[in-house]
């Protein structure tokens, strides 16, 4: 469990961002609005490795957790970068970060209000 702020708040707000990026609420500045993105996504993962209790096995909701989140800033920063250099349609694999994006975000809230059910 890393219940530390650097971890909690930038992902949280990350997150927040991809979906509100993938419905359209904030479709002006997108490449910026990406930036921010990744950029509070590589913070909130500081977070997460400085709390000292970085695990990724064996499976449980805390390690899927992980690895989504993992999965989502891997593949936003992909996404990012294919945006600015190469300019190439991505909105199916917007789509699928912002699946996963909700689906961290909802495993990060069960975690943090102690809904594991574990």
């Amino acid at each position: 469990m890393v219940f530390n702020p650097l971890h909690c708040v930038p992902s949280f707000i990350a997150a927040i961002l991809i979906l509100f990026l993938v419905f359209k609420f904030l479709n002006r500045n997108h490449k910026a609005l990406s930036i921010t993105i990744a950029s509070l996504g590589i913070l909130g993962l500081i977070g997460y490795i400085s709390a000292g209790r970085i695990r990724f096995f064996p499976l449980d909701l805390f390690t899927i957790h992980a690895w989504i989140g993992l999965a989502t800033l891997l593949l936003s920063i992909y996404l990012l970068i294919n945006g600015i250099f190469f300019h190439k349609k991505h909105c199916n694999l917007g789509r699928i970060i912002s699946a996963l994006a909700a689906i961290a975000l909802l495993t990060g809230l069960m975690l943090f209000f102690g809904l594991t059910f574990m």
